[in-house]
Parts: C-alpha cells; sequence; structure tokens
C-alpha cells in the first residue's frame, strides 16, 4: 500500500476541529481481464465522537471532488473507501455513516487509529483485502442432487456417456416436467 500525501490538506478542507488526522492510501491491485487498477483508501480519525457527527460528510464531499473526480478508470470509481476510527462511538451514527450511498464505501472502525501507518495499513488490509474464507466439511455431487431431486434427469443422464443431439429433446421434457413445477426451458 502506497501513502499519498497530494490531497491530504483538500480532504481536511472546511473542517475546523482539533486533531484531525488523515491518511491516504493506494493498493494496487491486479485482475485478469481489466489490467490492473487502484484501491483509493481514506482513513481518518477525529478527537470525539461529536466532531466526527459534525464533519464525516465533508470529508466524503472532500473525497469526491478530489480525490474520486480525479480517477480516470471507471472500475476505480467504484473502489474509494473513507474509513473512520473511533473507539466509543454510538451505533445509530455508525450506521448512519455507513449505510450512507454517496461517492464511496465508509467504514467505522470502533478502534482508535494506530500512531503509524504500517499498523493503519494492516488492519485496512485485513478488513478489505483479505478473507477467512472457511472449507466446507461435506463433499457432496451433482449425480447425488440429482438422484434426490431429479430421479427423471438423473435417470436420464446416469445412462448415457455423453449427451448427442438426438438426447437433447428428451432432457427438455424431463426439465419441463420436473417436480418443482414450471416451465424451465421453452
Amino acid at each position: 500500500m502506497n501513502v499519498i500525501s497530494k490531497y491530504i490538506e483538500l480532504i481536511k478542507e472546511n473542517i475546523e476541529c482539533n486533531n484531525l488526522r488523515v491518511y491516504h492510501f493506494e493498493e494496487k491491485i491486479k485482475c485478469n481481464n481489466k489490467g490492473e487498477y487502484t484501491v483509493n483508501i481514506i482513513s481518518c480519525e477525529f478527537s470525539s465522537e461529536k466532531d466526527l457527527g459534525d464533519n464525516w460528510k465533508m470529508i466524503v464531499d472532500n473525497v469526491a471532488l478530489y480525490v474520486q473526480s480525479n480517477l480516470e478508470k471507471y472500475i476505480e470509481l467504484y473502489n474509494v473507501y473513507v474509513i473512520f476510527f473511533m473507539n466509543n462511538i454510538d451505533e445509530q451514527l455508525v450506521s448512519r455513516i455507513e449505510q450512507d450511498k454517496y461517492s464511496s464505501r465508509k467504514i467505522v472502525i470502533k478502534s482508535d487509529m494506530p500512531e503509524n501507518t504500517e499498523e493503519i495499513e494492516s488492519i485496512i488490509s485485513n478488513r478489505l483485502f483479505y478473507f477467512n474464507i472457511e472449507k466446507a466439511d461435506s463433499f457432496f455431487s451433482i449425480a447425488d442432487i440429482l438422484s434426490k431431486n431429479e430421479r427423471k434427469l438423473y435417470e436420464c443422464l446416469k445412462n448415457k456417456e455423453s449427451i448427442k443431439e438426438e438426447d437433447i429433446d428428451e432432457i427438455v421434457e424431463i426439465l419441463n416436467s420436473n417436480e418443482t413445477g414450471g416451465e424451465l426451458i421453452d
């Protein structure tokens, strides 16, 4: 992740409160079919919940004006995140901030923002880019599912080594007469 200082003072523009901390990070993402694009992440910490409540919209407006408006790739417009750190915060304020749909995705992290950028980057990376996906303990096969839920189709397919063009009408007829009802294929 790269720390960008170019827009920091502009992001803070028109906000009068003590001890406002703002960092702007960029993360390059390689995508097989889209090449490379940049995710912009703005991290903020206000000194009080009141300051956050009074000024979070101005931060978001400034991010839209000074950061988002300069993005060229369409995919980058939808990958702008504003992260607010606040240790003690009312759940209604969290909801109001995170449910706001204007310009960027907003996230409230209920902790103080670390002093060094490496720790901030680590928290952000864990929140945005790393997923803990659990592997399923059980395995299943399509044949098992079909044998239980679509018996006629299962019986039709299990005896065929491959499906030929002349088999299509029979398969369509079976699918259209399935037990769950409705025409599946025209």
